[in-house]
């Protein structure tokens, strides 16, 4: 966990349950300890420090309705979305709230007590080459949670050394055959994804309900929507 991770946590503490009006901390049954068990896990998942309390209320685009009224529908299945093993490939133009959407859904899962994880292309890479401490031990992880969320699989894929596309490759499909959903952000549209040899592709509406995101960048529009499909929380070497 990283310090600046670990710091809010320490804070949140304190507020949440220290100074809980009902109980000051005494009571673990107290409402103060679920909610800030439920504010833990969004740490331990990775979510990204900027992505963590966000809503659809924080999404006020009008061209996002449909896709957010796709989003609700997924997550108010999401207990047999997570038993069948049907994740998201959520593809389109940078900047369209991509990452937004699939850490809203993270957040709903882990809400009913399923465990997540968030990752980018970039994250993955250095932890299959053994970059970072602990890498084996956060392969495992991406591997057996309920939700996988992979951000930002991007036109570069194919350029990345063979061996990770190799795993990655893996990971997906072994997730599929666990009936564990993965969720990916990228701006391949799955003809591309097919023409990158992702084998993935062979059974991909088994274990992908894909939703694009038909609009430009909000940033190069002006338009105003909070958090966009940036992840200032990369972990450190």
């Amino acid at each position: 966990m990283r310090d600046a991770d670990r710091k809010i946590l320490e804070e949140m503490k304190i507020s949440m349950v220290d100074n809980c009006p009902l109980c000051r901390g005494r009571n673990i049954n107290c409402t103060c300890y679920r909610d800030f068990r439920y504010e833990q896990s969004k740490v331990v998942s990775n979510i990204p420090v900027h992505y963590r309390f966000l809503t659809y209320k924080d999404l006020t685009v009008k061209k996002l309705k449909p896709i957010i009224l796709q989003i609700q529908n997924y997550i108010f299945n999401i207990e047999d979305n997570r038993k069948k093993g049907l994740g998201l490939y959520l593809w389109g133009t940078s900047g369209t709230a991509k990452t937004t959407l699939g850490c809203i859904v993270l957040m709903e899962a882990l809400k009913r007590g399923m465990t997540c994880n968030f990752i980018t292309l970039d994250y993955y890479m250095e932890l299959v080459s053994g970059k970072l401490d602990n890498s084996q031990e956060r392969l495992d992880i991406a591997a057996t949670v309920d939700f996988l969320l992979i951000d930002d699989l991007g036109r570069e894929f194919h350029d990345s050394k063979r061996y990770v596309d190799s795993h990655l490759d893996e990971l997906v499909r072994g997730r599929g055959c666990d009936n564990l959903p993965t969720i990916i952000t990228t701006n391949l549209s799955e003809d591309e994804l097919a023409a990158k040899d992702f084998r993935l592709r062979s059974t991909f509406y088994e274990h992908f309900l894909p939703i694009e995101f038909k609009f430009d960048d909000f940033r190069r529009t002006k338009l105003r929507l909070g958090v966009l499909d940036e992840n200032p929380n990369k972990e450190k070497k």
